[in-house]
């Protein structure tokens, strides 16, 4: 029975219903798109991921950390094909804990590296963090810090802190992981390996005045790349003043030591690479950041290399306007599959954070439609399994929570339990038509693609509320459906509908 009959909508509704034809729906055709996949609260909120590793498909790892009581705890997330479940994980010895990094070289063999954090007088700011995954549970393992006593005189005298931010393996007994070491005055990159049974400090170049690593890939025991920034010196004038220069740094290791390899600097004055992934020794990409002047403004914009075999070289990619963007995080699958994420910022007069995902086709990078569903986030992880199957992780500035895990996975839209609320003929898009599938659905007998997507208002029932609802949205600028929406998703109510064909 019709509610409201008298009203504009309702008699909208009888006169679709009069008119219309039995639907046949069927399945759309499958697309590519970005969802948004839940994933478990973590305490009161004030959680990130920013680190993913995958063994397989069905057994993926996502680190980061989160707040609580006044202190900073790891954390540690699986995908177990169906659903992702926080695993246990230990924290450092000081009050804030950062994992940063991680390696999966088997299923009983991961690693998770960071830094563990705390401001005490008289010591060290940081330390490095290491904890190992042995397929029954998370444990620290032992990690070397460069002291005060290896270190120049540069540096002051002052206690060194020790921090990692990436790690990558060819082996159980060859993993690589690399940071940086500093105290008020200097700074200088580290790297560290592990041979199977303890951690040790690497020598390296230590370019520059100050430095530091946030990334390395490791192809095998003789062919591993690590990736960071330094400053260098230089002449200020005729006067013979000095100053110093953010730009870029790559090392390489030969299997005996690390050299400095020539990268190219994209701005003048600041440069910085954040992430690197390798399809083959002839080509791997890192991505970073530059400073770009706009007349008074100065804004940082994303920085993409690509190594050859031969040189590095810069390579465009596409801007969405004139203000602040990284990518963050790269993740390399084959020649023409390489996939970057990070945010933008929408600039005035209302700025916002928005997600950012670029993908490589073999010619040129192009931004991929992505989801926000708050209004602030931004994506700092990402992992290509497959060219339908990548995952990103980040984190989300909710209504309800001050900030919250974001976790995004781009797959085929005609994947068993994704859909748009609403979406009755599953087209990808809210119309008039849906609400015809919808009345077709109810009272013609005709097929439904997934019954969750006719579940319009999301209150586990599917009736002639749903098709009045959509209409509402759509013509009277209601109430929008409930999540997933505006994006395909998962739904993140139990209930009694499903969607078992997908969309």
């Amino acid at each position: 029975m019709l509610h409201r009959v008298g009203s504009p909508v309702s008699c909208f509704l009888l006169a679709a219903l009069a008119c219309s034809v039995p639907v046949k729906l069927g399945a759309a055709d499958c697309q590519l798109v970005w969802t948004v996949v839940q994933s478990p609260e973590v305490a009161d909120g004030f959680a990130t991921l920013g680190a993913l590793a995958a063994v397989s498909a069905e057994d993926i790892w996502a680190a980061g950390n989160y707040l609580k009581d006044g202190r900073r705890h790891s954390l540690i997330e699986r995908w177990d094909g169906r659903g992702w479940s926080v695993v246990p994980s230990p924290d450092g010895p000081r009050k804030l804990t950062w994992v940063t990094g991680l390696a999966a070289p088997g299923e009983k063999d991961v690693w998770a590296v960071g830094y563990s954090a705390d401001a005490i007088v008289g010591e060290s700011m940081s330390d490095t963090f290491i904890m190992h995954w042995d397929g029954g549970s998370w444990s620290q393992v032992e990690s070397p810090n460069v002291q005060t006593s290896e270190v120049s005189e540069e540096f002051g005298g002052y206690p060194v802190s020790n921090e990692l931010f990436s790690v990558a393996a060819t082996a159980s007994d060859d993993i690589w992981a690399v940071g940086r070491s500093y105290t008020f005055v200097r700074g200088q990159d580290l790297i560290i390996h592990w041979d199977g049974k303890a951690w040790s400090v690497t020598p390296t170049p230590h370019p520059g005045v100050s430095g530091w690593l946030r990334s390395v890939v490791a192809l095998s025991k003789t062919d591993a790349w690590a990736f960071g920034e330094t400053y260098r010196e230089i002449q200020l004038g005729e006067e013979g003043g000095t100053g110093s220069m953010q730009l870029n740094l790559i090392l390489h290791w030969d299997g005996e030591s690390w050299k400095e390899v020539e990268s190219p600097n994209v701005g003048f004055f600041v440069n910085g690479l954040l992430s690197a992934s390798a399809v083959a020794p002839d080509d791997i990409w890192v991505t970073g950041y530059h400073y770009v002047v706009f007349g008074v403004q100065q804004i940082q914009q994303p920085t993409i290399l690509h190594w050859d075999g031969i040189s590095w070289t810069a390579i465009p990619g596409p801007v969405l306007n004139r203000e602040n963007a990284y990518l963050f995080s790269v993740s390399a699958l084959a020649r023409n599959e390489v996939f970057a994420v990070g945010f933008y910022d929408t600039g005035p007069p209302f700025p916002r954070y928005k997600t950012l995902i670029e993908r490589w086709d073999g010619l040129t990078w192009n931004i991929l439609p992505s989801q926000d569903p708050v209004n602030n986030h931004y994506l700092s992880g990402v992992l290509a399994i497959a060219p339908d199957d990548v995952w990103a992780v980040g984190d989300a500035f909710f209504t309800e929570l001050p900030y919250g895990p974001l976790v995004e996975r781009y797959t085929a839209s005609c994947l068993e339990g994704i859909f748009i609320r609403g979406d009755a003929n599953a087209d990808l898009a809210l119309d008039i038509s849906d609400a015809v599938a919808a009345l077709g659905y109810l009272f013609l007998g005709a097929a439904a693609p997934c019954r969750d997507a006719l579940d319009s208002d999301d209150n586990g029932s599917i009736d002639i509320s749903d098709p009045i609802f959509l209409l509402s949205f759509v013509f009277q600028g209601g109430p929008e459906p409930p999540p997933p929406f505006p994006g395909p998703g998962t739904d993140p109510t139990l209930d009694e509908q499903d969607c078992r064909n997908g969309v």
